[in-house]
């Protein structure tokens, strides 16, 4: 009963996955990893039981701030493009230098009294100094997540879009080439392509203006005629190569006479695994772009 009574899901609470790395960290005895940039959690090290009390959670915290601190520090001197700005810059080394300030003055207050942690006021300043290491972190984790971690559902849409009709089209120009010559598709797609690119480029950059006023993207003009070329062309190119029945340059595609045959055909099935690799090897680089949210 007591288990399941711990088990309500009013008693539990998440907990963010960047945090498990610095908790488990300290917990085993070993150093934060450089670029952890998690806050280690609380229940881990704050017990009202123990000898320490607050404390466990109070040294953890400032080892936490500590390596957040040096690995800010070690980004800007490395990196002269760092993107930080002075106020973001100020506004942490502020908030960890208040922070250790605090830490000093409750330092103060038990150096020559230890009875004194359990002392009613000396607990709120111990909860102080925690929270104010905390905020600290959380605000830094805030800002670069901010600066790093954006996911515009515009752009990933466009990847999409591009990558599957760059695949409709390299499919069926193969099998247009069975037929008639590179040199003579090229000669009479190249000018609809082209226009089909340029409308891709005005509806791109209209859409844009639409998405970015409603704050549904932040998208520049630049991409959206990038990806709107992309489109144009790429949408031309497949409609004329798979629905030109009856051109004399462009023949239909006819069905094969024996399709055992043809699945048989060597050349067929390296041409299928070709095909399905690059496939393969396009989902595989953006899967990552599925993520709308981290934690």
């Amino acid at each position: 009963d007591d288990y399941r009574q711990l088990l309500e899901p009013s008693k539990l609470r998440s907990i963010p996955q960047i945090d498990l790395v610095s908790s488990l960290s300290l917990t085993l005895g070993l150093p934060i990893p450089f670029n952890n940039l998690g806050a280690v959690i609380p229940e881990m090290f704050a017990s009202d039981t123990s000898a320490d009390g607050e404390w466990g959670l109070l040294r953890a915290l400032r080892l936490n701030a500590a390596q957040t601190m040096r690995y800010l520090d070690t980004y800007v001197e490395s990196s002269r493009s760092h993107g930080f700005s002075d106020e973001a810059l100020s506004t942490w080394k502020l908030m960890h230098q208040r922070a250790e300030a605090s830490y000093a003055e409750l330092a103060a207050l038990v150096a020559n009294n230890p009875k004194a942690r359990r002392q009613s006021h000396v607990m709120l300043v111990e909860e102080r100094v925690a929270a104010e290491y905390y905020a600290f972190m959380r605000v830094v984790l805030g800002t670069l997540r901010q600066m790093w971690a954006q996911f515009d559902p515009a752009l990933i849409i466009s990847g999409l879009v591009v990558l599957v009709l760059t695949t409709v089209s390299l499919i069926a120009v193969y099998v247009r080439s069975r037929h008639t010559s590179l040199e003579a598709m090229v000669a009479r797609l190249w000018k609809q392509c082209a226009t089909g690119g340029v409308i891709g480029v005005v509806l791109g950059r209209a859409l844009s203006i639409v998405l970015v006023s409603q704050s549904i993207s932040h998208i520049s003009l630049l991409e959206a005629s990038a990806a709107g070329l992309a489109i144009g062309v790429m949408a031309t190119s497949c409609s004329l190569l798979l629905f030109a029945a009856g051109d004399n340059e462009l023949p239909s595609i006819s069905r094969p006479e024996s399709l055992r045959a043809r699945l048989c055909n060597p050349s067929m099935l390296l041409n299928s695994i070709a095909c399905g690799m690059a496939i393969m090897h396009g989902l595989a680089f953006m899967s990552n772009s599925f993520t709308f949210r981290e934690d």
